[in-house]
């Protein structure tokens, strides 16, 4: 319980079968407590009742997430590269 606050944020896009899971965002001060888990696993559970059987997500290369994800059962398949200006 976080008092009602927000405490993390994930973007979801459902097209067919595939459902992307994207700027999955954890507040600094709520890292660590399996918030971002909570928010996927909510996601993936809604794709899979709009009829969603394949997901892929987003996450920096090397990252403290990209671990998070493979113990959920995502695989690397790909590094890309991100560019700014």
């Amino acid at each position: 319980d976080f008092d009602g606050d927000p405490a993390g944020v994930l973007l979801m896009l459902l097209s067919g079968e595939v459902a992307g899971i994207y700027a999955v965002a954890t507040l600094e001060s709520h890292r660590g407590q399996g918030v971002a888990r909570t928010l996927v696993a909510r996601a993936l559970d809604d794709a899979k009742a709009l009829g969603a059987s394949d997901f892929c997500l987003n996450t920096l290369s090397g990252g403290p997430a990209q671990d998070a994800f493979r113990k959920m059962g995502f695989e690397n398949v790909f590094d890309s590269v991100f560019y700014t200006k």
